[in-house]
């Protein structure tokens, strides 16, 4: 059998990686290095694969090693500046990004997730006209409309931004974030009836998510159902934050039934005290238990309105 280029393992690591199978397809990108390690479209296809595997380190040293080899491709220096940014490297991604569209002034995607960068470091007024550029290229980029929301927003444009949070919806209308975005403003102006719609919305396409049901009970309250609303949060808190509590209090099920016939039998007297006792741990059980499911099917069924 004639030994492979590099070229040929490169395009057969691709097929692998664009099939899922991510360690085939490194050991194949690794292989054209091995064969040749000035190939710079090696060393990037190696940083891409290890970037979906998570490997992020080992993902940069590749990116890099592309970029010295080739400066001026596109391409290379737009999965560099992903890469430092999602290290945290947000100046070096900054300087990658800017190459990259020096190079290709006409992707959008490279507009988009520079935008995604600018808003992670509060530049809003340059994100959203990242963004605005993206969309500008490419009218269907879900990514770009919402960064470019999200910017507005915080620009304080807020029916702008509703707007491209609604276009974005539509293009994809199992985001569940959206709809907690859209809820988000409602809620902010007051406007609790096309807020909890949005929310139970979410909550529907993604029943685990927490942020949505706080703000469900954030609704409540600003109903003026001040119990229900504190109730709400603070059993959602407990299912929440303490996960742990969960197994705890059932183990002490058992360690509390058994206390309770030992002070029956030892203390007669005392009966009369440990019904509300026992109540108060069955009602913290069921809380940390049982109550952030109920919240979930509650409101997804329309019992909470």
């Amino acid at each position: 059998m004639a030994e492979q280029t590099p070229g040929a393992l490169c395009q057969e690591g691709l097929s692998l990686y664009k099939a899922g199978k991510l360690g085939a397809a490194i050991r194949k990108f690794k292989e054209a290095i091995k064969l040749q390690d000035n190939y710079a479209e090696a060393h990037w296809l190696l940083a891409a694969a290890l970037r979906r595997k998570g490997e992020g380190l080992q993902a940069l040293a590749e990116a890099e090693k592309a970029v010295k080899l080739d400066p001026e491709h596109a391409d290379y220096q737009h999965t560099l500046a992903l890469l430092l940014a999602e290290s945290g490297r947000s100046r070096e991604a900054e300087k990658a990004y800017r190459k990259a569209l020096n190079l290709d002034p006409a992707n959008a995607g490279y507009h988009a997730n520079y935008s995604a960068l600018l808003l992670g470091l509060g530049r809003y007024a340059e994100a959203a006209e990242q963004a605005r550029r993206a969309l500008k290229l490419d009218p269907q980029s879900v990514g770009a409309r919402f960064n470019y929301g999200l910017a507005l927003e915080r620009l304080g444009r807020k029916d702008e931004a509703l707007e491209q949070y609604r276009k974005a919806l539509e293009a994809n209308p199992r985001d569940a974030s959206l709809h907690n975005m859209i809820g988000a403003i409602h809620l902010e102006r007051g406007e609790l009836g096309p807020a909890f719609d949005e929310f139970r919305a979410a909550l529907r396409l993604n029943p685990l998510n927490h942020r949505t049901k706080t703000l469900l009970a954030e609704v409540l309250k600003a109903r003026g159902q001040r119990v229900a609303g504190f109730v709400w949060q603070f059993a959602l808190f407990l299912g929440r934050q303490l996960r742990w509590l969960r197994w705890v209090l059932l183990l002490g099920v058992f360690i509390v039934a058994w206390i309770v016939r030992a002070v029956q039998v030892a203390y007669p007297e005392y009966r009369m005290a440990l019904p509300p006792l026992i109540l108060s741990y069955v009602a913290l059980f069921v809380l940390t238990w049982w109550v952030d499911p109920f919240f979930s099917l509650a409101v997804r069924r329309g019992w909470i309105k």
